[in-house]
């Protein structure tokens, strides 16, 4: 039987839909099929019919009546149908009168985005109104962290309701595809985005995993998953600028790529797109010879961390040569108020040539750091692992010598597997170690391998940097690596506070518009955070309590759209003079104490070399 529902659908505009259920073989439970009809008028409680709806017959009147609501052949007007349904008469007193818009995080990342040029590339690569749908909806992901298709709704509480072009949930579905199925949009945003920061030369490289449910994406895909979660994944390789601490560049990667096969090409990318002559700082996932060299024959500086195992044997021989420089006082060095010690050495960068070929090699730096507090603390706790491996072998029973082995590599991991022997006895096999346990059944013991523990405890608390600067000194190769630590933070904030931890597109093209508006977003987040270390408030202010602050500052709109100010507190006209200077005046709000407050903490700040 026939009904109709009212379906609300937010700002006191409620649709109304002919509802029939009907039974599916296989199906437990009765499936509702839907009729639009119309909107709902308010004031009225009359039918307001729909775009290209028919008039409703007497079975429907007599429904719409038996639900108390009437018709009198009026229609919903279709030109924008959200935005006139707002605006429009019919829908009387409901709609009708004053309301509070948010102005604050809205014109102070506006401005941002101005001062910064990328409304500017923005607009250069994808025309005006579209610029200004992009920023939008980068502004809702920036302050929000919320899903796209409520971006609409989001932005009816703010100045831009009547400033920003439509952005409904279909519209902003069509925008992604639209930006992520031109390659060349997004490649002119960047060569203008680059030209706006005036082509950094210190840059980071770093490659995440986003993961994704969608079945459908060519590029998801299993791989290693930096969250560890079981899941197939995106990769998302990022280009980030260390002297102005903003993201620069990314693209997507198959998920089953590793990192190592991956930064040639992004160093080749960024190349065709107007970048030359910089310096990468990179972790030592990137680490192979052939990156090395591509780097050293295009004239490109690196820092990269060294991966120290017994497959380096030219780490292995550099390490060795500088064990005993290690453990002296010259060598100390202050780095943050952690004291390590440091030695720098020549590393030998060999490529194997093929068959009948000769070897390739060239010289770099390598810079050894040994920080003692990690080692003591690594050491402790790879003896804490050990003895609860032995323990929990000593509580357990096994039929056979191979059901004892699969048991230590379940508990103890592939990585220190490697440092048991089990036997059927005591001092049978290799290295079985002076301590020893035996099982609850007696057939089996368990001992630690002494070599292989020492060979996995000498390198704790070691690391080595790579420098293609020979003038570097320990000090700045070290500050070039760490800052790397920024690259982590844009990494976690694209994923957790802009709500994109996860992929829920439909298609290829959806996912780069879709990760190319997180880019805008963090991007945003990180102009906030450098205002914020500028002024020296970043240690007690985040940039999530500067934006909390800054919504304080709304705009009353009259129903005759004339608009007034309402006051702003101290703390948000503080946080504005401190991001955005002037902006307040402009918008007719005068700083009073707050911009002398800011102009005094400004000249007692001390900034250290770092």
């Amino acid at each position: 039987m026939p009904y109709i529902v009212k379906q609300p659908k937010g700002k006191g505009i409620v649709h109304l839909y002919l509802a029939q259920n009907h039974r599916v073989p296989g199906k437990k439970h009765p499936v509702q099929n839907r009729t639009y009809l119309g909107v709902l008028d308010p004031a009225a409680s009359e039918l307001l019919l729909g775009k290209g709806q028919t008039e409703p017959s007497e079975d429907i009147l007599a429904l719409l009546r038996n639900k108390g609501i009437g018709y009198s052949g009026k229609h919903v007007p279709h030109l924008e149908r959200k935005r006139l349904l707002r605006e429009s008469e019919v829908l009387g007193s409901a709609l009708h009168g004053s309301r509070a818009l948010e102005a604050g995080r809205v014109i102070l990342l506006e401005r941002l985005a101005a001062d910064a040029g990328l409304l500017c590339a923005l607009a250069g690569a994808f025309g005006e109104s579209d610029a200004k749908r992009l920023l939008a909806a980068a502004i809702h992901e920036c302050c929000e962290g919320d899903a796209l298709c409520r971006l609409d709704d989001w932005l009816q509480d703010t100045v831009l309701a009547d400033a920003a072009p439509s952005l409904s949930p279909a519209s902003v579905t069509r925008l992604c595809q639209d930006v992520g199925a031109s390659l060349e949009q997004r490649e002119n945003f960047f060569r203008e985005w680059f030209r706006q920061r005036n082509y950094p030369k210190a840059l980071i490289s770093d490659t995440t995993s986003i993961s994704s449910y969608a079945e459908k994406l060519s590029m998801v895909e299993w791989g290693h998953n930096r969250d560890r979660e079981d899941l197939p994944q995106v990769n998302l390789n990022m280009v980030y600028s260390r002297l102005d601490n903003l993201p620069l560049y990314y693209r997507l990667i198959h998920g089953s790529v590793p990192d190592i096969a991956t930064i040639v090409n992004t160093a080749t990318f960024i190349s065709e797109l107007g970048l030359s002559q910089y310096t990468f700082a990179l972790d030592r996932g990137f680490f192979s010879a052939a990156n090395l060299f591509y780097f050293h024959d295009h004239r490109l500086g690196f820092t990269i961390g060294v991966p120290l195992g017994s497959g380096n044997k030219e780490a292995m021989r550099v390490l060795d040569g500088c064990r005993q420089k290690l453990r002296s006082f010259k060598s100390t060095l202050v780095f943050d108020d952690t004291t390590l010690n440091h030695v720098t050495a020549t590393y030998r960068v060999i490529q194997k040539g093929a068959k009948g070929e000769k070897d390739k090699h060239f010289v770099a730096s390598s810079h050894v750091y040994l920080n003692k507090c990690t080692k003591a603390r690594q050491e402790r706790e790879l003896q804490e692992i050990l003895h609860g491996v032995m323990a929990r072998f000593a509580e357990s029973s096994f039929q056979n010598l191979e059901e004892a082995e699969e048991w230590v590599l379940a508990q103890a991991g592939r990585a220190h597997a490697g440092l048991f022997k089990v036997a059927t006895e005591r001092g049978k096999g290799r290295n079985p170690g002076e301590q020893f346990v035996r099982s609850l059944d007696g057939g089996h013991c368990l001992g630690v391998a002494e070599r292989a523990y020492a060979a996995m405890v000498k390198n704790l608390g070691v690391f080595m940097i790579l420098n293609s600067d020979g003038k570097a000194d320990g000090e700045r190769t070290l500050l070039d690596n760490k800052s790397r630590d920024c690259q982590e933070k844009i990494f976690d904030t694209l994923k957790n506070a802009t709500g994109n931890g996860r992929l829920r597109v439909s298609g290829d093209a959806s996912l780069e518009g879709r990760v190319f508006i997180a880019f805008l977003a963090v991007t945003l987040g990180k102009m906030v955070e450098n205002a914020l270390r500028k002024a020296d408030l970043l240690g007690a202010m985040t940039v999530n309590k500067a934006l909390d602050l800054a919504r304080k500052f709304k705009v009353v709109q009259f129903a005759d759209a004339a608009k007034i100010n309402l006051e702003v507190p101290l703390k948000t006209r503080e946080v504005f003079e401190v991001v955005a200077p002037g902006l307040l005046l402009e918008h007719g709000v005068v700083p009073g104490d707050a911009g002398r407050k800011v102009r005094c903490r400004r000249k007692n700040v001390v900034t250290s070399k770092r």
